[in-house]
């Protein structure tokens, strides 16, 4: 298993990509108590994304690729957000990306959020997976997006940390480190969003702050 499971219902969800020892990438469900497998459904692409269950629906990232790099050519970059039936392991839909989707995505009412390694931010249709909105942050997004209160936050591995409007997508703003910094950072944590002062938002997140000579770890927290 290359993921972090989800248990729901007295089922474990999770996911596998490709060793030396298991050839076909595939997603499961298998019974929490005693791990007969329920269902296994081939994939096509390694499922590094951690599993989302909701209201029947499981969700699961796809991509070629690892978290600091993407494919070697003669190999293509590719990517996803699947859809299955949690009861069966039935396809629903596929959201493609150009590179891989290695986070756990978010779902909530009516969409779910993904972030993948091609840059994008996108929002698609629950009930679809057709897209309703996408934002390129410049560089490879391998660190879950977080949603609070109608805003999604988003952080790309080179510095880009930018908030947006959950429901159509508009940029609130943007903070950049590697500006900020004047260094080459990489950014591999998920934002933390809490309640602040005055009724704002705090926003956390870690960054790795590199020059020709070090590096630093540096806990940055922003004010919404």
């Amino acid at each position: 298993m290359d993921t972090t499971p989800a248990i729901r219902g007295g089922r474990l969800y999770g996911g596998g990509g490709i060793s030396r020892l298991y050839r076909l990438p595939e997603a499961f469900c298998l019974d929490a108590r005693t791990g007969q497998p329920i269902w296994r459904v081939p994939t096509h692409l390694p499922v590094w994304g951690s599993p989302v269950v909701e209201g029947g629906d499981a969700f699961f990232g796809l991509g070629n690729g690892r978290l600091t790099e993407s494919v070697a050519p003669p190999e293509r970059p590719a990517g996803a957000l699947v859809c299955l039936d949690a009861d069966t392991g039935e396809e629903r839909w596929r959201a493609r990306a150009a590179d891989g989707v290695l986070v756990r995505p978010v779902v909530v009412d009516h969409f779910v959020y993904f972030a993948a390694r091609d840059g994008f931010v996108r929002a698609v249709h629950r009930r679809t997976g057709a897209l309703a909105w996408e934002q390129d942050l410049g560089s490879p997004i391998v660190a879950a997006p977080t949603l609070f209160h109608g805003r999604l936050y988003v952080a790309a591995s080179a510095g880009p940390v930018c908030a947006f409007a959950a429901d159509s997508g508009e940029r609130l703003w943007s903070f950049d480190v590697a500006a900020q910094s004047r260094t080459s950072p990489r950014l591999l944590s998920a934002p933390l969003v809490v309640a602040g002062p005055q009724g704002g938002r705090q926003i956390l997140f870690g960054a790795e702050l590199r020059n020709a000579v070090n590096s630093a770890a540096v806990l940055y927290c922003l004010a919404d």
